[in-house]
Parts: C-alpha cells; sequence; structure tokens
C-alpha cells in the first residue's frame, strides 16, 4: 500500500510503543521487567498500555538503558530516527567552514593546501 504518492512514511512510536519494545528485546515478562524497574506490575502495565506515564520518565528511561542496553534517548523519543539530510553542493560550492583557504586543481586530481593564501 502506497500512501502520499510513494514517499516514505515513519511511523509515530509512543512511549508505550518504545517501553513494550525495549521489554520484548529483553526477552522478559511485563511482571519480570517491572520487578527488575522496582515498579508495580499494575503500574508498569498501564505505562505500556498507554494509560499513563512514569512520574520520574527519564529515571525509568535510564533504569530500561542499564537494564536492555536501548539507549534512554530512544525511549524517551528524542533520538531522530534518521540522520538529518545535508544539503547538496554543486562541484564548485565548498562546505561553510572549509577548512582549507586554497585548493589547487591538479592533472587529474585536486590537491589540497592547508592554509595556503588564495591567489
Amino acid at each position: 500500500m502506497q500512501v502520499d504518492g510513494g514517499a516514505a512514511v515513519i511511523p509515530e512510536w509512543t512511549l508505550a510503543d518504545r517501553l513494550r519494545k525495549a521489554r520484548q528485546h529483553a526477552g522478559m515478562k511485563q511482571k519480570a521487567f517491572a520487578d527488575a524497574l522496582q515498579v508495580t506490575s499494575s503500574a508498569y502495565a498501564q505505562w505500556e498500555a498507554g494509560n499513563s506515564k512514569p512520574r520520574e520518565l527519564v529515571a525509568i528511561a535510564r533504569r530500561i538503558e542499564l537494564l536492555t542496553s536501548v539507549p534512554a534517548a530512544w525511549i524517551l523519543g528524542v533520538e531522530s530516527p534518521t540522520p538529518p539530510k545535508l544539503p547538496r553542493l554543486d562541484s564548485n560550492q565548498k562546505p561553510a567552514g572549509y577548512p582549507f583557504s586554497q585548493v589547487r586543481r591538479g592533472q587529474s586530481h585536486l590537491t589540497v593546501v592547508p592554509g595556503a593564501a588564495a591567489a
């Protein structure tokens, strides 16, 4: 099924989805996972169902990271799923902050001369 003219669609993951995926990655049942996080199984079940959120969300995310090696940033949803797109440069453009003052054209390659004065 294609949506939006064939453009890629990345579904939004909720905190509940991320908690469930981290627990499943660890291969644990809800009760065992809740016990390892030192919370009640009913509280954890409510988080995973999306009915409530932990009061100390960052602390819980850090505990999950220690338990599962799943980054806390991913649990919190602050880690981007894809790297940001960089602008395309034409062949004659230099990126901003280019560290070299001059580039000399050789016969079959570019010779980079750090610190050379621009002619």
